[in-house]
């Protein structure tokens, strides 16, 4: 009887793709050196996307699009000279509301409301406080969250409510410790206000009720060491956020109440600096941009296509629209500018994030397994697979794996087999494969 365990490798599933010219329905530039889009909200048919112009950061940049991609109307704004751009929402009347923050002591939060054809209905500002994220209630009440304090704003976490018309509802002050980071922020269907925060290195889920007190605060081990960015809540009040590390960036998602669920890296560093990064659906899909791409999972992490914006660039932010597209928005390097694009689908093939590795032709199989050993997987390149055992006559016996792997070596239990002969079906980025091997008993 072999004992060694049973190795195969996805040499198979490594075959290029190819980038889909459908990609990208529509892309818009605006140019500018130092031109960046930072953030970006949809309603109905109206795009609004917000960034900065100049270099350093000097004006604020205010567009809005239709559906096609038309511009309605675009707006540069001036507070100061040291202005960065840090989120946009839009409430259920059209009417935006931009979160800036300016950099030169004392950092100041300066928040607009724009009109649907944007012009300024006000402005409020607040200083020794730095904004990370803006959110709109079912009442377009608004909701800022961020650090506040002394001289260098970050001695506390602080969560200011303002009215549709702009007056101060409350400001709550809370303190997190010596060592702290602020993420964005996201309003659940039910008015609840979800925050997230890395403190002394330990990732930090908030959510809070509609009067700013705390409902429960949990933090995550299995991201420690992450600084918590981009924060969405799905229409079943699951949470879903992104915490980039030195290297990579990672996607989690949380039950209301918040148990983890899974947790998966993505490639690629991912955009640092920027909180409002991803987006959920009506569906649970979940949009999260990196360099020029746009990775689409589903709501169980299985990756369901990967979007490319085919401009040299960084995408920082990115939306769905009524129609479920994703929008998004960043920098292009040449010419620079604040780009915008709109892609056209959510299942498109990207070029493969890891490229094959040499000789990696088939599957290299020892295919006997002995009673209780593992089947390994040494996955080559990045993607959604689902990993099945069938029976000789091709009858679907149990699935081992269904979701994101990234590339590594894997072990999955087969569960109980009897004597006799099997095949493994491994569907994945670049199609369905199956290899056989016999259970020894």
């Amino acid at each position: 009887m072999r004992t060694a365990t049973m190795f195969i490798t996805l040499g198979l599933l490594v075959s290029s793709g190819t980038v889909r010219a459908d990609d990208t329905l529509w892309s818009r530039r605006r140019p500018g050196v130092g031109a960046s889009g930072t953030a970006v909200a949809i309603i109905g048919t109206n795009i609004y996307t917000v960034g900065s112009v100049g270099n350093p950061d000097v004006n604020i940049l205010i567009a809005k699009y239709r559906g096609n991609g038309d511009t309605v109307w675009s707006r540069i704004l001036n507070f100061d000279n040291a202005e960065k751009t840090v989120d946009v929402a839009v409430g259920s009347d059209s009417t935006p509301v931009v979160a800036v923050a300016v950099t030169n002591p004392p950092l100041t939060l300066s928040l607009v409301k724009l009109s649907k054809n944007g012009d300024t209905v006000w402005t409020r500002h607040r200083a020794n406080f730095s904004p990370t994220g803006i959110a709109l209630n079912a009442q377009n009440e608004i909701f800022v969250f961020g650090s506040s304090g002394g001289i260098l704003a970050n001695e506390s976490l602080a969560l200011l409510k303002y009215s549709a018309g702009g007056a101060l509802m409350f400001n709550h002050h809370w303190r997190l410790g010596p060592s702290f980071t602020m993420g964005g922020c996201a309003v659940a269907p039910n008015g609840n206000v979800v925050g997230a925060a890395t403190v002394n290195g330990l990732a930090t889920i908030l959510k809070f009720d509609g009067l700013g007190d705390t409902l429960w605060s949990q933090r995550y081990l299995d991201l420690t060491g992450g600084e918590l960015q981009g924060v969405a809540v799905a229409p079943n009040g699951c949470i879903v956020l992104a915490a980039k590390f030195s290297t990579s960036l990672r996607v989690a998602k949380f039950e209301p109440n918040g148990s983890e669920l899974w947790s998966l890296p993505m490639p690629g560093l991912g955009s640092s600096q920027v909180y409002a990064n991803i987006a959920v659906d009506a569906d649970s899909n979940v949009a999260v941009p990196l360099d020029s791409l746009v990775y689409v999972l589903d709501a169980q992490g299985a990756q369901r296509g990967v979007l490319n914006c085919r401009t040299a660039g960084q995408l920082r932010s990115v939306a769905f629209g009524y129609d479920g597209l994703p929008v998004a928005v960043g920098s292009a390097i040449a010419p620079p500018g604040c780009l915008t694009v709109k892609f056209s689908t959510v299942t498109a093939v990207a070029e493969p994030a890891n490229p094959p590795a040499p000789g990696a032709g088939r599957f290299l199989v020892e295919g006997i397994l002995g009673p209780g050993q593992a089947i390994v997987l040494t996955v080559p390149r990045a993607g959604s697979y689902t990993i099945s055992i069938m029976t000789e006559n091709g009858a679907l016996l149990r699935q081992i794996n269904k979701g994101y792997l990234s590339p590594g070596e894997f072990r999955f239990a087969p569960g109980k087999l009897a004597a006799g002969s099997y095949y493994l079906r491994i569907a994945g980025p670049a199609g369905t494969v199956q290899e056989k091997f016999i259970q020894l008993r």
